[in-house]
């Protein structure tokens, strides 16, 4: 099922008001999809641009990051690589759209110029 439909700022402002936090602030850490989403979106509204021109424009290209992209080019689609979970099932390709792209709209293909041919991601 396709769920960036369902994503919106609305709904995203709906369940911040609705769910309570895990832990106070400043008393713990853990790793969310969801606050890399919200951090796109707020400094894409502090710059007025859209998150992947910002990556773009402050990250990727000043680092000649080539193949870590939002969109791929056709060569890059024949290199990309198969996640798999941690029993080796080949996992699907989560489509991301406006709202949900700070956690993992950006794609790096196996081979990585920027990082000696070795991709970390």
């Amino acid at each position: 099922m396709n769920f960036v439909g369902y994503i919106t700022r609305d709904a995203y402002a709906t369940w911040l008001k609705k769910e309570p936090l895990l832990f106070a602030p400043g008393s713990s850490v853990l790793y969310s999809n969801f606050g890399f989403d919200l951090l796109s979106l707020a400094l894409s509204s502090a710059a007025k641009k859209p998150y992947p021109e910002l990556l773009d424009e402050h990250i990727t290209r000043p680092l000649n990051m080539k193949e870590t992209v939002f969109a791929l080019s056709e060569e890059q689609k024949k290199r990309l690589t198969q996640g798999h979970d941690s029993d080796g099932k080949a996992l699907p390709d989560v489509p991301t759209g406006s709202i949900n792209v700070g956690y993992g709209g950006h794609r790096r293909t196996p081979f990585c110029a920027e990082c000696n041919g070795i991709s970390t991601a």
